[in-house]
């Protein structure tokens, strides 16, 4: 791994290998980003190809001064392959669109990219406002910048409101590009891939594009069940069926990836089923086992026990009604 630009804004490492194919890849959205994280060195199963990551120093989805130097100093490496790959994740999908076009790449994998970045334009996207505000909207606008002749694909969760409404904003600028929906992914839309243990092979085909994006749809299909972030992202759909709130416990209550926020949601989804029982001890764990928990699970918290509450009176109210009438017959029956 050799280092070969650096700037204030952005780093360049190189990897190199014995390989007609270089894979390009990006840093992610962190929130608690405050430097350049150490980089990685190859992607998923693609232990062949040679390797640039490249880092930027802050969120600023890659339009901070000083890209075109970064953009010139890796050329140099990228002429010595035939094939250029770029591939990335959120933010990092964002510049996998942005540099796949500044590199003229043979092949673009983008995994839940924004097209645009202004919050204030459609599909007026507030994820990340604070960080998104403070980028070149300009120069991050995938609308005007992206080459619509590359071999692109866009993989994305289609009940993940945001993504999908960026989703058809590409569609409909660029209608020739391959478009894989996973269903209930996620954001990051290779998680369940990965929480499954499935995600070298998966993203292996999807990078290197030599097989069917119908085949990596199957493969997603066959793993998706095995996964707690598939189920977690099911609960999150406001439609969710009462089935899959039943399948996403018994999947879930025991599964050791579960988290709080995950145990927290699906105790909602089986108090709304009528699953006070199972669900509200699952409200209470999360709630006080996580040490900040977020403000409005308090609220949501004391309504739940507040309907479980009216719920056992309305119960005991029945009840002891029923036995008040069970006695009243008896009595009559004695005097009968």
């Amino acid at each position: 791994m050799v280092p070969i630009y650096k700037s204030d804004t952005y780093t360049a490492t190189f990897t190199e290998r014995d390989s007609e194919t270089i894979t390009i890849t990006f840093d992610f959205f962190d929130a608690r980003k405050t430097d350049f994280k150490p980089p990685i060195t190859r992607v998923g199963g693609c232990y062949e190809n040679a390797h640039i990551h490249i880092s930027s120093k802050s969120n600023d989805w890659y339009t901070s001064n000083g890209r075109e130097e970064l953009v010139a100093a890796c050329q140099k490496i990228l002429s010595k392959y035939l094939r250029v790959i770029c591939f990335g994740f959120s933010m990092g999908a964002h510049a996998a669109v942005l540099f796949g076009t500044l590199f003229k790449a043979n092949r673009v994998v983008a995994v839940s990219p924004r097209i645009q970045l202004d919050p204030e334009q459609e599909p007026y996207d507030t994820r990340n406002v604070e960080f998104v505000r403070q980028c070149n909207f300009a120069e991050g606008d995938l609308r005007q910048i992206a080459d619509s002749q590359i071999e692109t694909v866009i993989v994305f969760d289609p009940f993940s409101a945001p993504d999908a409404a960026h989703v058809k904003v590409f569609e409909s600028n660029f209608p020739a590009w391959h478009y894989l929906a996973l269903p209930f992914s996620g954001h990051n839309s290779l998680q369940p891939a990965k929480d499954a243990k499935k995600l070298r092979p998966l993203m292996r085909s999807l990078v290197l594009g030599d097989t069917s994006l119908s085949f990596i749809h199957k493969m997603y299909k066959s793993l998706r069940r095995n996964s707690v972030y598939y189920w977690y992202n099911h609960l999150l759909h406001s439609r969710c069926r009462r089935t899959v709130v039943r399948a996403a416990a018994d999947f879930m209550i025991n599964h050791p990836d579960a988290n709080n926020p995950m145990f927290f949601k699906l105790g909602e989804r089986l108090i709304q089923i009528g699953d006070f029982e199972t669900g509200l001890p699952l409200l209470r764990k999360a709630y006080y086992l996580t040490k900040k928990p977020p403000r409005n699970w308090q609220p949501r918290l004391i309504a739940s026990e507040i309907q479980y509450i009216k719920l056992t009176d309305r119960r005991n109210k029945i009840l002891l009604e029923k036995r008040s009438r069970s006695k009243t017959l008896r009595q009559l029956e004695l005097r009968a």
